[in-house]
């Protein structure tokens, strides 16, 4: 983030106990934010690929990057890349890159 002259206000990290979907949506329509970074869990389990795509169609809109958080991996289609970080705070491996 700091290499690419990134400001820590300009990325946000967004937890909901509820409505997730709706404020995610809402944090991209808004354009503020070059970063979002949220759980997984939130993704709905039906339906999941089309509401990936909808996630991804609002970042690309608003310029922003969005990270989704997981202890464990993802069955999504729509997710291109993993990256696992160690907790001691070691360098971060990627674990898969989809090209398309």
């Amino acid at each position: 983030v700091a290499q690419r002259g990134i400001t820590l206000s300009r990325m946000l990290f967004i937890e909901t106990e509820r409505e997730w979907n709706w404020a995610l949506l809402q944090v991209l329509r808004s354009k503020l934010f070059h970063f979002a970074v949220t759980p997984i869990e939130g993704v709905p389990t039906k339906g999941a690929d089309v509401f990936l795509r909808k996630l991804q169609i609002q970042a690309e809109r608003a310029a922003t990057t969005l990270f989704f958080l997981s202890a464990a991996g993802t069955p999504f289609f729509g997710i291109t890349h993993r990256i696992r970080s160690g907790e001691s705070g070691g360098r971060p491996e990627i674990l898969k890159r989809n090209r398309g």
